[in-house]
């Protein structure tokens, strides 16, 4: 998987996830991803469902609010802060926000186990592809 810094497959009380109109759809995989944001910071997904059913990807900004980052939302725009400096930015388009991130092929060489958030290298990251949700708890 693209973007993937670790997955493993769900347990039994992992493989399926109810959407908001009742039905249950398939979790492939839970792991860490990792995104390179136009910022040129990378962030980090943990514990992030692998669903290939959902059309989007997700991230879930109660967890984002959990690990210490705070959003604001204005004008159809949007930013993500840690420690009060801007860790990046997004704009919303079809009535989801959509975060700013960028595209790279190289695979990602720099891997902080800690899940700390570092400036680096724009093309040092690869960005998933795949279709993930982040489910909050």
């Amino acid at each position: 998987m693209q973007g993937s810094l670790w997955s493993r497959p769900p347990s039994d009380s992992e493989r399926f996830i109810y959407v908001g109109d009742g039905n249950k759809v398939t979790v492939e995989a839970i792991g860490t991803f990792r995104l390179l944001l136009k910022t040129g910071f990378h962030l980090d997904l943990f514990e992030t469902f692998v669903v290939p059913s959902f059309r989007r990807n997700l991230v879930s900004i109660s967890s984002l609010d959990k690990f210490g980052f705070s959003c604001s939302f204005e004008n159809n725009k949007f930013s993500l802060y840690q420690n009060s400096n801007v860790f990046g930015s997004g704009s919303l388009i079809d009535n989801l926000y959509l975060l700013d991130v960028v595209s790279s092929n190289k695979e990602n060489s720099h891997i902080d186990s800690r899940g700390t958030k570092h400036k680096i290298n724009e093309n040092s990251a690869t960005l998933f592809h795949k279709r993930l949700g982040h489910i909050s708890k």
